[in-house]
C-alpha cells in the first residue's frame, strides 16, 4: 500500500516511538482506504493515497497532520516525520509547509487527534474507519469535480470552465433568420426548462 511501502527514505526529528505510533495509524488508513475504494467501485488509479505518494507527518502537542503528494514519485518514497512540539498548526499551514519547504506539488493531507496514537487498538481502528471513510467521501466529491471540467484548445486564454446545469450556450450570427430562430424557438424553450 503507498502510505506503507517495501522501500522508503526516511528523515525527520521525530522519536521513534511516535514515529512507530504514526506508521501503525498509516497502516490503518492504507487498509480502510483501499477497502472503501472497494466497496464504492473506485480503481485504485482513481484514489489518491492508493497511488505512490510521498508524505510528511506533522505532529504538534495536540494533532498529526498527514501531508501526501503523488507529484514526483520516483521508485523509493520518501516519507518525513517532523515534530512539531509547541507550535500552533492546522492543515492548510501543514500542506504549505510540504509545498515550501519539501518541494510538494498538489499536496493534500488529513489530520487526526495525537490521543489516538496512544488509544487502545479498537478505538485506533473506529478513529481511522471514520477518518478513511470521510477522506474517500472527498475523493469521491474531488473525482465528480474534475469530471465536469471542459477542456478544449482555442486560441484565447481560459481554457478549463466548469460545467453548469443552469447555464446555455449559444453562437450564432447577429442576423436574420438566426434572430428569429433563437427568439421563437431557443429561448422559450431553456427558459421552459
Amino acid at each position: 500500500m503507498p502510505l506503507r511501502s517495501g522501500i522508503v527514505a526516511t528523515g525527520g526529528n521525530l522519536p521513534a516511538q511516535i514515529r512507530s505510533s504514526v506508521d501503525r495509524i498509516l497502516g490503518l488508513m492504507d487498509r480502510f482506504v483501499a477497502q472503501f475504494a472497494r466497496e464504492k467501485g473506485l480503481a485504485p488509479s482513481q484514489v489518491r493515497l492508493l497511488r505512490p505518494c510521498n508524505f510528511c507527518a506533522i505532529v504538534n502537542d495536540d494533532s498529526v497532520f498527514v501531508v501526501v503528494t503523488n507529484v514526483n514519485v520516483g521508485g523509493i518514497s520518501n516519507y518525513q516525520y517532523i515534530d512539531w512540539s509547541g507550535k500552533p498548526m492546522n492543515l492548510q499551514t501543514a500542506v504549505f509547509l510540504a509545498e515550501r519547504d519539501l518541494s510538494y506539488e498538489r499536496a493534500f493531507g488529513f489530520t487526526f487527534s495525537r490521543k489516538v496514537l496512544d488509544a487502545s487498538d479498537v478505538e485506533k481502528e473506529n478513529t481511522v474507519r471514520n477518518l478513511a471513510e470521510a477522506y474517500i467521501n472527498d475523493e469521491i466529491i474531488n473525482l465528480e469535480r474534475l469530471n465536469r471540467i471542459v477542456r478544449f484548445n482555442p486560441i484565447f486564454q481560459g481554457r478549463d470552465y466548469m460545467l453548469n446545469d443552469n447555464l446555455v450556450f449559444v453562437l450564432t450570427p447577429f442576423k436574420e433568420p438566426f434572430n428569429t430562430i433563437y427568439t421563437d424557438h431557443i429561448k422559450p424553450t431553456v427558459e421552459s426548462i
